[in-house]
């Protein structure tokens, strides 16, 4: 075998080599356009530059957000039933709908008892109420 025929074929075998390691490394992810090269979009332009994160990262911001999403859920469901037990308590005692739940006290409240004032006095039609008016002068 000749001097430049093996050179040529050990070159070729580092080709492989050569071409396959690059692929095997992880892309790097996009370095985001630094404020000063961005175009001008207005007074929020440096707002619109965007930043990359990690697949994991991602991921565990998904999971997150559906823990918080069951949680908001969950919580609907408890106030639900919370005041269901309320309109429960509410018809057991037969109490009219002026009584109200207050949860900060855990009590129910209406308003004052009508029947505990006295009525207003109706006005006395018989007395002027207002200033004297004169007799009109007869021409």
């Amino acid at each position: 075998m000749k001097i430049p025929t093996a050179v040529f074929y050990l070159a070729l075998g580092a080709i492989p080599v050569a071409v396959a390691f690059p692929l095997a490394q992880a892309p790097a992810p996009p370095k985001p356009v630094p404020a000063e090269t961005a175009p001008a979009a207005g007074p929020r332009a440096r707002e619109a530059v965007s930043f990359n994160i990690t697949e994991v990262e991602s991921l565990k911001l998904q999971v997150a957000q559906k823990d918080a999403v069951i949680a908001q859920i969950q919580w609907q469901t408890a106030v639900g039933r919370f005041n269901a037990e309320i309109k429960a308590v509410h018809d057991a005692h037969g109490w009219p709908d002026s009584v109200v739940f207050n949860p900060n006290s855990m009590n129910f409240a209406g308003p004052p008892d009508a029947m505990d004032k006295p009525a207003p006095a109706a006005p006395d039609m018989t007395k002027p109420t207002g200033p004297p008016v004169e007799p009109a002068k007869a021409k």
